[in-house]
């Protein structure tokens, strides 16, 4: 008759105790393991008597403790990885999208174009040579007067009525 290791029971708490299903596998690994050892010492499979040992040390409460923080490092590690992964990932979609965003602004602060550039310089020449203009009418009129700044700037001679 078989007798049965009741292992998992000791390992595993309750059905949400990832930790201990992750630590039963790895007691399935260690079984595997000493298995084929004694298959390659011995050239046959254990029976059940030849597993009791295994199953005694493997069932102590330091051996269960060892299973379980293997298991929680285990567990660790994979998290520690996906989320350097995730980190990396989230922090190069980040950069992607800094530059997108950095290049629609430049864009937008560039010239339109060298034309718009010769228009927009003469177009402030034509606007401070007038501002100029007025500037040295309005002097002008201050000094000499306005009939007479006028009668000069179209060359002929203005007097007014008595």
């Amino acid at each position: 008759m078989r007798e049965y290791n009741f292992i998992y029971s000791k390992i595993v708490r309750d059905d949400n105790d990832f930790i201990g299903k992750i630590a039963y596998s790895i007691y399935k690994e260690d079984k595997i393991q000493y298995i084929n050892s004694f298959l390659e010492k011995n050239q046959k499979n254990p029976d059940q008597h030849e597993l009791k040992s295994f199953h005694e040390i493997s069932s102590t409460e330091n051996s269960i403790d060892r299973y379980r923080l293997q298991a929680e490092n285990l567990l660790q590690e994979f998290l520690d990885n996906t989320l350097s992964e995730a980190l990396n990932e989230a922090s190069e979609e980040i950069k992607s999208n800094q530059i997108l965003l950095i290049r629609d602004e430049v864009s937008k602060l560039k010239p339109a174009g060298f034309w718009f550039g010769v228009l927009q310089n003469a177009l402030a020449t034509i606007v401070l040579t007038g501002f100029l203009a007025l500037i040295v009418l309005i002097i002008n009129f201050s000094t000499e007067g306005f009939w007479k700044t006028i009668g000069n700037l179209f060359d002929f001679t203005v007097t007014p009525k008595q």
